[in-house]
Formats: structure tokens, sequence, C-alpha cells
């Protein structure tokens, strides 16, 4: 899923990452087909994401946000 969010990543420090911890791990990206910035923090018990929420929800629906929905019949 996070392959299909972004076309492209980003550097994550411009300025605000001197928060971090040593051990957290976050990437950061355009969103696939739109301008907007996303970022993800992978966590223990997953991931926290910080972007457009209905830009995640339309990747939950579609899998592929350049091809559209996602078909197990047409995979080979």
């Amino acid at each position: 899923m996070i392959g299909n969010l972004f076309s492209e990543l980003v550097p994550l420090c411009d300025g605000d990452c001197s928060g971090l911890k040593d051990d957290d791990f976050i990437i950061s990206g355009i969103i696939t087909g739109t301008d907007k910035k996303a970022t993800i923090k992978l966590t223990d018990y997953g991931c926290e994401y910080y972007g457009d929420v209905q830009e995640l929800e339309r990747l939950r629906e579609k899998r592929c946000l350049i091809r559209g929905a996602f078909h197990a019949s047409e995979e080979s």
C-alpha cells in the first residue's frame, strides 16, 4: 500500500525533524496523482499516517491510484 501511495519520496527534514527519536522510521512523499505531501511513521503496531485522509481512503478503495480498481482476476 505504501508503494502505491507515493509517486516520489521527499526529504523529511526541513527543520522539523529535531524532535524525532533515533529509532523513529518515517517516510515522506508526494501522493500519487496529486501534489499533496503525506508522511508515514512506522511503529511497532503498524503505522501512523499524516496527510489528506481522503487520499488514503481513495487508495484503500482502489489499491492503485493510477489505474483504478484492483481486480484479482486480472492479475497474472
